[in-house]
């Protein structure tokens, strides 16, 4: 098997162009959507056509703006403020698909097309159980086969405590003919489009089988697979998104030993659900697998979340180079990037679309300006079926120092680094009672504290700083202790910049 030549791979969303769209939608929209990936550096990019429906005229499953829905967008369900937010945007989204299909643009089909035209390699992505408004049976986004089989969903704990979406109902893997839904639109798409790469996305949502017995159904997934690959007859590469763990994705009946060992697969993205998973261990899953299956590290839209404060990656210079050296030294044949687009909506700034060709070489990184941080564990959306182990948040107790390892990439010597403990509790200025190690180097102690802010829950979060080298790093894993001799604090992320 030849190993997959990507380095940058960008996935694109089934409704983000349309919904941020503000002017009627045209295909020069949709070329413009390519273009600014092409032109930034990625040299894969995935167009992903559905959620529970689909965003191009299929023969197979219902489109968005199925006109046999009522209301095409009014939900006859009752919402909080937040999720009418959202049915207003998927409206919106929504009759933009309509109107760009009514022109005869086929959406798909046209992205794909200027994929080739662009210069970048075409791919599509399938979310293989989306849950986008399950909460609410009734929402017009659901496809007729979800609503009339009750019988054929799976309920499930999410990753929220309270609110809607603390408990989701998905797609029941267990059945043939949820399996054989999705077959069909995986078959039109290799029947009725040109493309190089096909996604099987596992991670929207890793719900397949009942929770806490999936491992037992490991082998209807294989199967499935099995089908996936007779399809592709060797004429379209494979490749899966899965959990950070191979025994995490076991837990949830996604095999990826036996994918490997039978070749059912070319490449395999692993990534977190819903944050940037730093320490994922790349090298657990080359384990499973022979030299021509390419890995591929994922970072989300969400590079760290503490106390409210979130770090945003696509804008972010210095966390993109992160994250993109690190993976490349914990054995990465490249970098996947997820929900890049995000930023517009969130803040209104462009994403950084020129940064994604800095992250196709090592050599390219290596000595300029980065951060590096832990797994987005503190505040952020976290998912313990696929996500973690993370190390962050922590209590420090008083006089036992705690370790944290943290994966970074080679660096020139010579260079200035600054390691910054965001932690919570009544520091003060007690710069004495905290002393760090980096690796086999003792540091000293913290030279300043700084405020973080509080957070809104009134928690005091402060910032710990200490100095350091470039020589005190080494490419691969490095392990910073933190030495506290003041009272005991909680440590909710680690930030290591190279300056």
């Amino acid at each position: 098997m030849k190993r997959m030549p990507y380095r940058v791979i960008y996935n694109q969303d089934c409704s983000h162009l349309f919904s941020a769209t503000p002017d009627e939608i045209t295909p020069a929209h949709v070329d413009r959507m390519v273009d600014e990936v092409a032109q930034g550096g990625a040299d894969l990019m995935f167009i992903n056509p559905n959620t529970q429906r689909v965003n191009y005229p299929s023969h197979v499953w219902q489109t968005f703006w199925d006109e046999d829905e009522p209301g095409m967008g009014q939900s006859i369900m009752p919402m909080d403020t937040e999720a009418r937010f959202g049915r207003e945007s998927q409206k919106r989204s929504t009759m933009q698909m309509k109107h760009l299909a009514d022109q005869g643009c086929n959406y798909l089909s046209h992205a794909l097309n200027r994929c080739r035209q662009a210069g970048i390699a075409p791919g599509v992505s399938i979310r293989m159980n989306d849950i986008h408004n399950t909460p609410w049976p009734d929402a017009p986004e659901l496809s007729d086969f979800y609503k009339q089989h009750p019988e054929w969903r799976l309920q499930g704990t999410y990753m929220y405590s309270e609110g809607p979406y603390s408990v989701i109902y998905a797609l029941d893997y267990r059945r043939p003919e949820v399996r054989e839904h999705y077959l069909a639109l995986i078959r039109e798409l290799v029947d009725d489009y040109s493309f190089d790469v096909l996604e099987l996305d596992f991670l929207r949502t890793a719900l397949f089988f009942p929770q806490g017995t999936a491992d037992q159904h490991c082998a209807v997934m294989t199967e499935f697979l099995r089908d996936v690959q007779q399809m592709l007859a060797g004429h379209v590469s494979l490749l899966v998104r899965v959990p950070v763990t191979p025994a995490a994705a076991y837990d949830l009946g996604l095999d990826v030993a036996s994918w490997a060992r039978e070749d059912l697969v070319d490449a395999i993205a692993v990534s977190a659900h819903f944050n940037t998973a730093w320490d994922m261990e790349l090298d657990a899953f080359r384990g499973l697998a022979d030299d021509g299956i390419a890995f591929y590290a994922g970072a989300e839209s969400n590079a760290y979340a503490v106390e409210g404060i979130l770090g945003i990656m696509g804008l972010d210079e210095d966390l993109l180079r992160g994250f993109a050296a690190a993976q490349y030294a914990g054995g990465a044949d490249g970098v996947y990037v997820f929900n890049f687009f995000c930023a517009r909506e969130w803040t209104g700034r462009e994403p950084l679309f020129a940064a994604l060709s800095e992250l196709r070489d090592p050599a390219i990184l290596r000595g300029k300006p980065k951060t590096y941080c832990l797994m987005a564990g503190g505040d952020g959306a976290y998912f313990g079926d696929g996500d973690g182990p993370c190390q962050v948040p922590r209590a420090t107790p008083k006089g036992r120092p705690q370790a944290f390892d943290i994966l970074m990439g080679p660096e020139p010597a010579g260079q200035q680094v600054k390691v910054e403990m965001i932690v919570e509790g009544d520091v003060l200025e007690a710069l004495e009672q905290f002393r760090l190690h980096i690796n086999e180097f003792s540091v000293g102690k913290a030279t300043a504290i700084r405020s973080v802010g509080d957070a809104a829950s009134g928690k005091h979060v402060q910032a710990l700083v200490f100095p350091g080298r470039t020589e005190m790093l080494q490419a691969g894993r490095n392990r910073i202790v933190l030495r506290n001799d003041g009272v005991t604090l909680t440590v909710l992320q680690l930030f290591v910049s190279v300056q």
